[in-house]
């Protein structure tokens, strides 16, 4: 089988051009390599709502599974009277959702949605659960790209929630090579047919990080986004096998136990060891034609439907821990030692004040 392989010096790939503004939710590309042409197609993976705000909607198409409790779909409103669907995760304090910021973000990387509806599904099967919320923080680095390191965001409810909802930890290891589990409820489909069902059903599946961005973004022209984990959707074929494909990395990933993510899923979490590691951002595939006009491609179907033989790109967490923690709201007893402290220095300057 002919493959290319991309490994060149980054002189060799030069940028020409984006399609459409750096914000959209899909974005197109072409890159010039040594004996050919790369274009490139990529889309985040937020998803108009469509009709499928109705939480019984929502209820019934989810899958139960014990730790899914606190993986909520969101429905975010935005100031133009728009809505779309994305994913988040309850992390361990209990009130904070983490997610992706282009859900929340217009194409400046400014915050653009006005509230956020979440809807939580008790891992008894009982009713949906609906928070809410009008506070939202988005990484201050974030700059509306689909490619973006800082494609996170925090989003804090209204009112804590109950015990009985699953929260999270974040997982700061290194994640490239680990196996990771994603929820999302995202588009659905098979991996030969794309994403062809609605979104707002809860899904699962496993995957492996296989590369971080650095490693194949660069050679398409692609900045900004050197530290996403990034995995490719096989089907246990060399056809198909998107880094084996172009960068001779066979091997890697689960073969064909894999799973993508699509439309919906964004800001899904992706767990390694039953904490965060990842939240899910953008798919993308491409095309290499050669000059004589052969084309050559990974995917098994044409165009970016999430199809097998695709990429995807998951902001890292560990990544951004640093920031997630500083917005997150602090544990009881750091209340409680804050409190004390200030109660302490009141004392020392009324004591200060008296002398």
């Amino acid at each position: 089988m002919t493959r290319l392989h991309l490994r060149v010096p980054l002189g060799i790939a030069l940028f020409l051009a984006f399609a459409l503004p750096a914000a959209a939710s899909y974005l197109s590309g072409s890159t010039s390599v040594n004996g050919g042409t790369i274009d490139w197609h990529a889309r985040r993976h937020i998803t108009t709502t469509l009709a499928l705000n109705d939480p019984l909607y929502l209820q019934v198409h989810a899958v139960p599974r014990p730790f899914y409790s606190g993986v909520p779909a969101l429905i975010v409103n935005f100031s133009d009277g728009g809505s779309g669907i994305c994913t988040g995760s309850l992390l361990a304090d209990g009130v904070s959702i983490l997610t992706a910021a282009h859900c929340l973000a217009d194409r400046n990387g400014a915050l653009d949605a006005t509230s956020v509806q979440a809807f939580f599904f008790p891992n008894d099967g009982g009713s949906a659960l609906l928070a809410s919320s009008e506070v939202m923080f988005i990484h201050p680095s974030y700059t509306g790209s689909v490619f973006d390191d800082h494609d996170i965001a925090v989003i804090r409810l209204d009112s804590l929630m109950g015990s009985n909802f699953d929260r999270h930890q974040l997982y700061k290891g290194d994640a490239v090579g680990e196996t990771f589990e994603v929820v999302g409820y995202g588009r659905r489909g098979q991996g030969d047919t794309g994403a062809t069902e609605d979104a707002g059903s809860r899904r699962r599946g496993l995957n492996e990080f296989d590369a971080l961005g650095e490693e194949l973004l660069p050679l398409l022209g692609i900045p900004g986004a050197d530290n996403v984990l990034m995995f490719d959707f096989d089907n246990g074929l060399d056809a198909n096998d998107a880094f084996g494909f172009w960068l001779g990395l066979e091997g890697s990933g689960l073969g064909i136990f894999e799973s993508a993510t699509a439309p919906g899923d964004s800001g899904g979490p992706s767990f390694v060891d039953d904490r965060v590691a990842a939240v899910t951002s953008f798919g993308l595939t491409f095309t290499f034609t050669r000059n004589d006009g052969t084309v050559l491609t990974s995917d098994a179907l044409p165009g970016l439907n999430s199809s097998f033989g695709e990429f995807a790109g998951n902001t890292s967490v560990a990544y951004n821990a640093s920031w997630i923690e500083s917005v997150m709201v602090p544990e009881p007893s750091t209340w409680m030692l804050m409190g004390f402290g200030a109660l302490l220095l009141f004392v020392r300057r009324k004591a200060l004040a008296r002398n």
